[in-house]
C-alpha cells in the first residue's frame, strides 16, 4: 500500500512571527494557555525569564498589613525586580486571583522556579527597606542577597511548623527610622521567614510609619491548590512544594473535604505508607478559613483503609485508629467497632 507523502501543516500568523514577539504577545496578554496553541509556540514560550517574571507579577505582594486587601506595589516593584507595565502587562486584583490559580496549574510552575523567584524576592526586599529605614549594625548583614541565597541553600531549618503556621520568624531584626542612632531601643521589628518567603515589619505604638509593612512570595489568597500536587507521581519536590502551597492556597470548598479525601482515600488503595503518613502531617486551608486544619480524615477515610486492608493490624488502620480516633463520627459506633477488631486479635482472618 502506498501512502501519501506527508504534507506539513502551515504555520498560522501567530506561529510565522519571530520568538521575541510572540514573547512581547504572551507578557502583555498573560494568555496562560497560550503555550497550548502549538508545539511551536510553546517553544517560543519556554524561556525561564519569563517564567520568572510571571512568578514575580502574580504572586508578589506589599502592603501595610497583611489582612488587608489594599495592596501598593508600585515603589516597591521597580525595574530591578520586574519589567514596567508597557513589557508585562497589567493585571487588576480582582483578576489576579484566576492568574494565580492558572500558573499555579502549568506544567512549568515547579518548586525550583517558585524558590529561584523567593531569592530573588527576599534579596529585592532587603534592598527596599533600606530606602525607610535602618537595620541595626549588629543586624544588617543577617539580611542580604548573599545570606539570603545561602539560606535557600539548605532550607530544612527553616521548615518548623506549629499548627501549619510558622509563628516565630526565622530571623528578627531590629531597625530604626533613617539616620536615628541606636541608643535605646529600637522602632521596628523585621521578622524573616525565608521558607515562607515573608518579611514583616513590627512597629513600635509611637512611631509612625508610611512604608509597606509586610511582603511575601508566593501570596496565595484565594487562589485554588493545583490538582497536580494532589496525585502520584510522589516526589520530595512534590511534598516540598505542597507543603509550601497547602497553608497558602484553598484545597477544599468545604468541610466535605472532597478532594483532600479523595487524594488519601487513592494513597491507601495504592497501598503508599510512606506518603500516606507524609500527607497526615500536612495542614491544608479551606475557602473563608484563615486557620489551616490537620490534613482531614473523614469517615470514608477511615472506611477506605478497612476495606483495602491487606492484613490483620493494618498499618494504614493502625496509625488512623491511635491518630486520628476524634475525627470519627462520634455517633457512627458501628464504624469505631469496626475499627477496634481491625487492630485487636478478635479481626477475622482474611
Amino acid at each position: 500500500m502506498i501512502h501519501e507523502p506527508y504534507l506539513a501543516r502551515s504555520k498560522s500568523p501567530l506561529e510565522r512571527l519571530p520568538t521575541e514577539i510572540i514573547q512581547e504577545i504572551f507578557l502583555r496578554c498573560l494568555e496562560v494557555n497560550l503555550p497550548r496553541a502549538s508545539l511551536h509556540v510553546a517553544r517560543s514560550l519556554s524561556d525561564p525569564v519569563i517564567y520568572s517574571w510571571l512568578i514575580r507579577l502574580a504572586f508578589s505582594v506589599a502592603k501595610a498589613d497583611p489582612e488587608s486587601d489594599e495592596e501598593d506595589r508600585e515603589p516597591f516593584i521597580t525595574r530591578h525586580f520586574l519589567p514596567p507595565h508597557a513589557i508585562v502587562g497589567y493585571v487588576k486584583p480582582p483578576e489576579m486571583v484566576a492568574l494565580r490559580t492558572q500558573i499555579l496549574g502549568c506544567r512549568w510552575c515547579t518548586l525550583p522556579v517558585i524558590r529561584s523567584c523567593q531569592v530573588k524576592f527576599l534579596s529585592h526586599v532587603s534592598r527596599h527597606i533600606r530606602q525607610e529605614i535602618q537595620i541595626s549594625p549588629d543586624d544588617g548583614h543577617l539580611f542580604t542577597s548573599s545570606t539570603v541565597k545561602g539560606a535557600f541553600e539548605n532550607l530544612n531549618p527553616y521548615r518548623r511548623t506549629v499548627d501549619g503556621k510558622c509563628e516565630t520568624a526565622d530571623l528578627t531584626l531590629r531597625a530604626n527610622k533613617l539616620f536615628k542612632p541606636f541608643t535605646s531601643g529600637s522602632d521596628f521589628t523585621i521578622g524573616i521567614w525565608f521558607n515562607l518567603g515573608i518579611v514583616a515589619i513590627d512597629t513600635a505604638q509611637d512611631v509612625e510609619f508610611l512604608g509597606n509593612k509586610y511582603f511575601e512570595l508566593p501570596y496565595c489568597r484565594e487562589t485554588v491548590l493545583p490538582r497536580k500536587l494532589l496525585g502520584p507521581p510522589w516526589t520530595e519536590d512534590k511534598f516540598e512544594f505542597l507543603e509550601l502551597l497547602s497553608t497558602k492556597a484553598i484545597c477544599d470548598k468545604d468541610k466535605e473535604y472532597y478532594r483532600a479525601t479523595r487524594t488519601i482515600q487513592r494513597v491507601i488503595r495504592d497501598r503508599d505508607f510512606p506518603t500516606f503518613l507524609r500527607l497526615l502531617s500536612f495542614y491544608i486551608l479551606i475557602e473563608g478559613n484563615k486557620s489551616p486544619v490537620p490534613f482531614p480524615t473523614r469517615n470514608s477515610v477511615f472506611k477506605t483503609a478497612l476495606r483495602f486492608a491487606e492484613a490483620y493490624d493494618d498499618p494504614f488502620v493502625r496509625v488512623l485508629v491511635e491518630d486520628r480516633w476524634d475525627h470519627i463520627d462520634p455517633e457512627d459506633f458501628r464504624l469505631k467497632e469496626q475499627l477496634l477488631c481491625a487492630v485487636s486479635a478478635d479481626y477475622p482472618p482474611f
